[in-house]
Formats: structure tokens, C-alpha cells, sequence
């Protein structure tokens, strides 16, 4: 639904204005085809790389990947059972976990920018697609498992002894029964 919805023909705005404007009148095919040309040539994962991301910069920002998430938490089957008010915690958790994942997993620790090319190398246009057509999260593993995350969110509050929501040296030293080397934490 997302995908679908991020794919569909763009509002009459440029070229497409034009086209529309003609269409009243009498339809040139130079004019129709530059308009229909220059939003269908690019390929699914572009399209959707820039319905995404914010039309001012050439990347996209956790912002722009939260708002992504947003609209599968919002409209996927799978996850109705997180619009129950008393699930609003979990919900947040659940966006803020996706979004982690998708930026672990298109450009690596540390970097909140995902270039096209990170895109494009990636499988978030198939998973975003595939979405579309499963009733269950669970089924497409890639980012948006809910059990995925809820295997987390355990491990994360089993290891937040004070509740804070954040993770103390402290805290991480203990995971794994303190498997974990000195130099790591």
C-alpha cells in the first residue's frame, strides 16, 4: 500500500500541468510524451527513493526514512494491533527500532544520510513491495519484522536496569552474562 501509494502519478504540477492543460484543448504527442517521459523513465526504486526523501536534499535523513515507517506502522495489517492507544509506547519503539535497521543496513554505523546508490543497492523497494501483498509482518524479515523488534526491545529492557530508555556503560557490560570485552563497551 505504501509502495503503491509512492508510485502513483504525481499531482498536476510541471510538465505534467502542461500535459493536463492540453488535454483540455487538443494533446500534441511532443508535449504529452516530455511529460508522461520525464516521470516514467526512472525506475521504481528512484521514484521511490524520491517520493521519500525531502525534495531539498539529494539523500535521505532518518526524518525521511521515520515518516516511511510511519506510513507502514499507520496502514499495515500486521501492525494494527499497535494503533490501540495503550500500545503507543511500543508503536514509537517500533518506528524509531525500523528506522535504526534501515540505516544500519543501507550505510553502516554512524552515518544518517542514505544516498540513492545505498538505495538502490538495497532490497527496500522489494521489501516495501512485498509488504503490500503480505497481511503479516512477520513473513518479510527484512526491517519491518515485528518480532524482530520485539526480540530487541526485550533484550534492550532486560539491560535498562534503571529504566531510563538509554543504555549506561554500565548497562551494555552486562549483556551476554558480561561476554562482552572491556575495550568493545
Amino acid at each position: 500500500m505504501v509502495a503503491r501509494r509512492a508510485l502513483a502519478p504525481p499531482p498536476a504540477t510541471g510538465e505534467w500541468r502542461t500535459a493536463s492543460a492540453a488535454l483540455s484543448k487538443s494533446v500534441d504527442y511532443s508535449v504529452f510524451s516530455a511529460a508522461v517521459g520525464s516521470i516514467y523513465t526512472d525506475d521504481d526504486q528512484v521514484r521511490l527513493f524520491r517520493a521519500v526523501r525531502s525534495p531539498d536534499r539529494p539523500w535521505l535523513t532518518p526524518d525521511d526514512l521515520s515518516k516511511l515507517v510511519w506510513a507502514v506502522a499507520d496502514t499495515h495489517t500486521g501492525l494494527d494491533f499497535l494503533k490501540d492507544p495503550a500500545s503507543e509506547e511500543f508503536r514509537l519503539a517500533y518506528v524509531e527500532s525500523v528506522v535504526a535497521r534501515i540505516l544500519w543496513g543501507l550505510s553502516g554505523f554512524g552515518t544518517h544520510r542514505v544516498t540513492l546508490q545505498q538505495w538502490r543497492r538495497s532490497q527496500i523497494t522489494e521489501v516495501l513491495f512485498q509488504l503490500d501483498h503480505e497481511s503479516d509482518i512477520n513473513v518479510i524479515t527484512h526491517f519491518f519484522s515485528y518480532n524482530h523488534f520485539y526480540v530487541m526491545w526485550c533484550l534492550f529492557s532486560e539491560l535498562d536496569e534503571d529504566d531510563d530508555s538509554e543504555l549506561s556503560k554500565h548497562d551494555v557490560e552486562r549483556y551476554g552474562s558480561h561476554w562482552l570485552f572491556p575495550g568493545v563497551v
